[in-house]
């Protein structure tokens, strides 16, 4: 009896943080599209262009994950053959701390660069930079989830470690990797403060134009045109993360 009584107060708490959850993400919705409706029967005009914040969103993403990619593969590769599991378990929380660290390092960081190398896809390179500790764990998850048995049939055969990876493992995880490889684009179109900060001259992003309009490095924007650029931003992340997680299988335990 006094188990259960002990267990009253941690499960009302988790229920409470879910319920919290839950609410805000249903008063965010409510918000954008009672605005949404409000704009699309009313006579508003909007002075963004959503387009070419669209295009630069584009841009920069596909810059961004096309050098993140590569450096997360190379990464979650060399964690799963690392024969030491010793050496990956050390390895696997530094990668975590690096994939949580406050985008503004990379934005200061991009801005250093920019000072001595002037060109405008620098912020797009660093956006990437930030992104390539995400790529590893989602790639080293997905991989978890490949055929080991095949891989071990495979080497016993006399095939090549490169030969396994190319041919089975990689094949094998391939729904994985398109998932993992969504992921990250919504992580990237969803990211503000590198481009924001940093992007002085070169193409902007959905979700750094307000913050650029905030700081007083873009043209300022009503709160019409926040609600407009909000909206698109909210659908495509949307769209993009339930394709993703219907392509993401299942840990394996």
């Amino acid at each position: 009896m006094s188990s259960r009584r002990s267990e009253i107060l941690p499960t009302a708490l988790l229920a409470g943080c879910a319920a919290l959850a839950i609410g805000l993400g249903v008063a965010v919705v409510a918000v954008m599209a009672g605005e949404s409706i409000a704009f699309a029967l009313g006579d508003h005009g909007v002075s963004v262009d959503v387009w070419a914040l669209c295009r630069g969103t584009l841009l920069v993403s596909s810059v961004a994950v096309a050098f993140a990619l590569p450096l997360g593969l190379a990464t979650a590769v060399t964690l799963r053959e690392l024969d030491s599991p010793a050496l990956r378990l050390a390895i696997r929380p530094w990668l975590a701390l690096f994939a949580t660290m406050p985008p503004i390092v990379f934005a200061y960081l991009a801005i250093t660069v920019q000072r001595a190398i002037a060109w405008p896809h620098i912020p797009a390179l660093m956006l990437g930079l930030l992104l390539a500790p995400f790529v590893a764990r989602v790639f080293d998850t997905a991989l978890r989830n490949a055929p080991q048995g095949m891989r071990d049939a495979a080497l016993a055969l006399g095939a090549t470690r490169l030969e396994v990876w190319l041919q089975i493992l990689l094949p094998a995880s391939s729904r994985a990797m398109a998932s993992a490889v969504l992921l990250t684009l919504v992580r990237a179109i969803g990211e503000s403060v590198v481009i924001a900060l940093a992007a002085a001259s070169g193409p902007t992003t959905l979700a750094a134009e307000p913050l650029r309009a905030a700081l007083g490095r873009g043209p300022a924007l009503s709160q019409q045109d926040v609600f407009v650029v909000g909206g698109v931003l909210v659908a495509a992340t949307v769209v993009l993360h339930r394709v993703a997680m219907r392509l993401f299988p299942r840990e394996r335990t």
